[in-house]
């Protein structure tokens, strides 16, 4: 059974223009690439305050590689959040 994703916003990659979102029940991490204007601006306040996601689970493109659970760093060397990946160092 896959999870029934619940997103928040938790998040921006300013470098690639996304907001990051993590499923609120299982942890996954996803993003939303074509974010308008306003969601964008409201974004930057969702590290402090995340806040549910309203948008449409049909624009949330989920991440293959969760830097958290990777196995080897080249395998999310180039990924959005290879920013977080714990084998960084």
């Amino acid at each position: 059974m896959s999870c029934p994703h619940s997103w928040n916003v938790v998040s921006t990659a300013v470098a690639t223009g996304q907001l990051v979102l993590e499923c609120s029940f299982c942890n996954v991490v996803g993003t939303v690439d074509d974010p308008s204007l306003e969601e964008w601006e409201r974004a930057f306040g969702a590290p402090s305050e995340p806040y549910e996601w309203d948008g449409g689970d049909e624009r949330v493109v989920v991440s293959e590689i969760c830097p958290r659970e990777c196995a080897d760093f080249e395998l999310c060397g180039d990924h959005p959040f290879a920013a977080g990946c714990p084998r960084r160092g």
